[in-house]
């Protein structure tokens, strides 16, 4: 990556991405509200693995194709764009329920590796570069991780909070927060699909 911005660019759209609630971030508030700080932690460092095998082999299959077949480029991305567009419908009818399980550290790790937010952050987050220069690599993944381990804690702070004997799930209003975060999604997904059908143009 060649400047600040890049990295800066990487890390808010990572977030906008990170604050889906989801099938790994379910897991986290799961384990946070079951188990607690101290022993969801180790779930975090799953989660890490997880995206970072995921996105390394979506990245490793991108920079194969990407010179012999540009125009299936611009279709995965298309792709990504309503699959986010989706995940805002969804994250509207979105509720947490109380449920009380025993999350391991593989169900986390094979959980987000099969996410196909990976496919996202590999698509449309994260420069091609990323994935033919080890040093746009080793910057990207890095802004990737310190962005993913604090808002992975808040999900996990979440499930402690939200699931703590009704009276606070009333007072946070839960329900705003899936509102705004699906309002914010479909802007993402608005433009990640204006962006892919300019590179359409180009073909």
């Amino acid at each position: 990556m060649s400047s600040y911005y890049d990295c800066i660019k990487i890390a808010s759209m990572v977030i906008m991405v990170l604050v889906i609630p989801g099938p790994t971030n379910t897991l986290l508030v799961s384990s946070g509200y079951s188990h607690g700080f101290i022993i969801t932690l180790r779930l975090m460092l799953a989660e890490m693995f997880g995206y970072l095998i995921a996105i390394s082999l979506w990245g490793l299959l991108l920079s194969t194709i990407s010179h012999a077949f540009v125009w299936l480029i611009i279709v995965l991305k298309l792709f990504a764009a309503v699959y986010i567009a989706y995940l805002a419908f969804k994250v509207w009818h979105f509720s947490l329920g109380k449920k009380e399980t025993k999350v391991h550290f593989s169900t986390v790790l094979f959980t987000t590796v099969l996410n196909p937010k990976a496919f996202v952050f590999a698509t449309y987050v994260f420069p091609l570069t990323a994935f033919t220069l080890w040093s746009d690599y080793i910057s990207s993944m890095t802004t990737f991780v310190c962005v993913l381990l604090p808002v992975s804690l808040i999900w996990v702070g979440m499930g402690k909070i939200l699931y703590r004997g009704g009276r606070k799930v009333g007072r946070l209003k839960p329900n705003l927060f899936y509102r705004f975060t699906s309002l914010v999604l479909s802007i993402f997904s608005f433009s990640m699909f204006y962006t892919s059908m300019k590179g359409v143009l180009y073909l």
